[in-house]
């Protein structure tokens, strides 16, 4: 892309160049108010919060993630960066 693409597209409001590290914050972001109104982050699996954002089953797949090696330290670190944060829901 020339340099006046790039800037075309980056003038877009909610532009993203990847779209797994925006919703890998996004969801981030979800969990922090969900602690913040529970106070723990055992969030149920079929929770949906406020937003209609299936966060349980989010939450879910990243410790599944975590259990067979599927997460990069840098991910780990942001989940472990969350108050509360627990690898082990049960």
């Amino acid at each position: 892309l020339t340099p006046d693409r790039i800037e075309q597209l980056e003038s877009i409001e909610g532009w993203v160049w990847d779209i797994l590290d925006a919703n890998f914050a996004y969801s981030l972001e979800q969990l922090k108010k969900f602690f913040e109104l529970k106070k723990h982050t055992k969030v149920p699996t079929r929770y949906t919060d406020d937003d209609n954002y299936p966060l349980g089953g989010w939450v879910s797949k990243r410790r599944a993630d975590y259990k067979n090696n599927r997460l990069t330290p840098d991910r780990i670190e942001q989940l472990e960066s969350i108050e509360g944060w627990v690898w082990d829901a049960s």
